[in-house]
């Protein structure tokens, strides 16, 4: 990916041909070496006057960065040697590591920031599965969920920066094109793709893993503490614990991922959502959960025509997108369980 052809810059581009030159053992101390290069980038966006509101969440970002080398460093006693050898064998690693943000903008920098976070956590579980010693598996898992919460400010920043600009929505013509590959989306076997959690009003917090509840919903979600207005007693929808929504449809409405949470959904997949597919009452596996689908329409509001324009509003609520559910579905939780972004979603029998 380059910027020459339109596409933002990947850090994998960049750490997986270095760590292909490192032995396996050797591979966790050069990318705690990226982590302190990252902890300056950091620091260099908080001094930026347009992201003077995030300052003090971005220095904590800087600092988690910082966490991570240390924790990684503490378990080598030759660390220093070793990252002293490997500053040698990549001497210009912090000069190619700033290109990838040369020439984009802002907003962009912090979205190939963040995705370089989720590949980092990705990173260290990789490590953490082949380690046989408990306590090293353990160090590793809490870097990966460290990099996961910087990944979730700098969404949370991206999801802040695009509902506050005006963003160039696309005609009805353009989202009418897309709707061959929504129609591919898989009937069975889908892949959750995103969780986003909504600790309060127009806050989005977008997750590797979250816990359903039967009771609750989605732990940490207000969902139940939001109510609905439609009750006698102003409590929260049973049947409207969960939204969810085909990752295919926000992918075409959002244009970057970034923006998907802007939708107010918990739960993307990549699952045909239609009324054919999945009508009331089918039951999904999705990690350890089932959830159940509910008859309860869910439409779009003032919000989403807000962020992603009239004619995408008029698309989801069309006859073929009421057909599709293209706006998502409703669903409840029937069985608690943790859920994991790459998790399966498949159809329970019977």
């Amino acid at each position: 990916m380059s910027k020459q052809d339109g596409k933002l810059p990947d850090v994998s581009d960049l750490a997986g041909p270095m760590l292909a030159q490192v032995p396996t053992a050797n591979q966790p101390l050069l990318v705690a070496l990226a982590e302190r290069v990252a902890a300056r980038r950091y620091r260099a966006w908080a001094d930026r006057p347009e992201l003077a509101s995030y300052r003090d969440r971005l220095l904590l970002c800087a600092e988690r960065e910082e966490e991570v080398a240390e924790r990684i460093e503490a378990l080598r006693p030759d660390a220093g040697a070793v990252q002293g050898s490997l500053a040698k064998q990549f001497p210009d690693f912090g000069e190619r590591y700033a290109a990838l943000f040369d020439g984009i903008g802002l907003i962009d920098q912090l979205l190939v920031q963040s995705r370089g976070e989720r590949l980092g956590a990705m990173t260290w579980r990789s490590f953490a599965e082949h380690q046989p010693d408990a306590a090293t598996r353990e160090c590793l898992l809490e870097c990966a969920l460290l990099e996961e919460r910087s990944a979730v400010v700098l969404e949370e920043i991206i999801a802040g920066a695009s509902a506050d600009a005006p963003a160039a929505h696309l005609s009805m013509e353009q989202l009418e094109a897309g709707l061959d590959e929504i129609r591919e989306s898989p009937s069975d076997r889908g892949a959750l793709r995103m969780i986003v959690r909504r600790p309060e009003t127009n806050r989005r917090e977008v997750v590797e893993q979250a816990q359903l509840d039967v009771v609750e919903g989605l732990i940490g979600d207000n969902w139940k503490a939001r109510g609905y207005r439609g009750s006698p007693d102003g409590a929260a929808h049973p049947d409207m614990q969960l939204n969810l929504m085909n990752a295919r449809v926000a992918a075409l409405v959002a244009r970057e991922s970034g923006r998907w949470s802007l939708a107010g959904d918990q739960l993307y997949v990549d699952l045909d959502l239609s009324s054919e597919n999945l009508p009331p009452g089918t039951r999904l596996s999705l990690g350890d959960a089932v959830i159940e689908v509910t008859a309860e329409p869910h439409t779009g509001c003032k919000k989403f025509v807000s962020r992603f324009g009239l004619d995408a509003m008029k698309f989801v609520n069309s006859p073929v997108g009421r057909e599709l559910n293209l706006r998502g579905i409703n669903a409840k939780v029937v069985e608690s369980g943790a859920v994991r972004t790459g998790d399966f979603v498949a159809k329970v029998e019977g």
